[in-house]
């Protein structure tokens, strides 16, 4: 199903040079469907049953925000891992001064922000 997809339909991004692409939580029905196909669905495509915009883009939030908790705790996991090995970890934690620098130089792709700092 989801390789039938016109491109345009696929996924759209505004940040940076990503290109667009089907990710894990960007792609789910909207609306009252069978069962029967709702049972065949397999985990990556979602379903939620609203209409309205609001909800739809709330289960949006929804998805994409676990999608990045579990990414967020893999890197933790991996970064754990490379200090226990004593290598140079990939990952690192750092101040937000240390975090701003590396992504001037280009040195960072991707940074997790605890919720509680102020943007």
């Amino acid at each position: 199903v989801v390789e039938e997809l016109p491109p345009q339909l696929r996924s759209v991004s505004f940040a940076g040079n990503e290109p667009p692409s089907i990710t894990d939580y960007n792609i789910f029905l909207a609306g009252s469907f069978a069962a029967t196909l709702l049972s065949a669905l397999p985990p990556t495509i979602g379903h939620v049953d609203a209409t309205s915009m609001g909800d739809i883009y709330d289960y949006f939030e929804a998805r994409k925000s676990a999608k990045l908790l579990e990414e967020a705790h893999s890197l933790i996991a991996t970064m754990l891992a490379d200090e226990a090995k004593k290598v140079q970890p990939l990952v690192i934690a750092s101040s937000m001064k240390d975090a701003a620098t590396a992504r001037a130089n280009s040195l960072m792709k991707r940074a997790f922000v605890h919720e509680s700092k102020k943007a």
